[in-house]
């Protein structure tokens, strides 16, 4: 959303299943503010002993100022989550800084990207946080990851599956 004076939060969308399941074709969450000097909110797909399928998801918090924070969550409580996209593009990007884009597999759940493009640009990041973080202790598999962020990159992968169809990018590697 946006002002009067033009300045703005992207606000809050999340996909969210807890011990159900979900299943489309095309799943959009957006929680962008592009005017002015805003800045992105809070776009998420959480799962927590549930499942989401969908051939499509695209996450956006972009901000005209600062992007916001993209969260993928796969999480367990009994039974653990699933989460099966055939394609994931999740993007944070803000004019004067990046956001975040946060994947988190717990252990027991499992998630598939399919084709997956993580995207977090900007200006100079604002703290040790902002750009793409990977904390994997379940299984994750995409395709194929690209990761871009003016950010930094972390991966955490602990005792877990991490498998990709593809090799990384030039000067990337997993």
């Amino acid at each position: 959303g946006t002002s009067s004076d033009g300045n703005g939060f992207g606000g809050y969308a999340t996909l969210y299943a807890d011990e159900g399941s979900i299943d489309a074709a095309d799943v959009l969450v957006d929680a962008s503010a592009v005017l002015g000097s805003g800045s992105g909110g809070f776009a998420g797909i959480e799962v927590y002993d549930g499942t989401i399928t969908a051939e499509a998801a695209t996450l956006v918090s972009n901000g005209a100022s600062e992007g916001g924070e993209v969260r993928i969550r796969v999480e367990t409580t009994e039974v653990g989550g699933s989460l099966a996209l055939a394609s994931l593009n999740a993007t944070a990007n803000g004019g004067d800084a990046a956001g975040d884009v946060l994947v988190d597999v717990a252990a027991g759940s499992t998630a598939d990207f399919g084709n997956a493009t993580l995207t977090s640009n900007g200006g100079v990041p604002l703290s040790g946080e902002d750009g793409i973080e990977l904390d994997i202790v379940g299984d994750l598999t995409p395709g194929s990851l690209p990761l871009a962020s003016s950010g930094q990159v972390l991966t955490k992968a602990r005792p877990t599956m991490f498998s990709i169809g593809t090799n990384p990018s030039p000067g990337w590697s997993w």
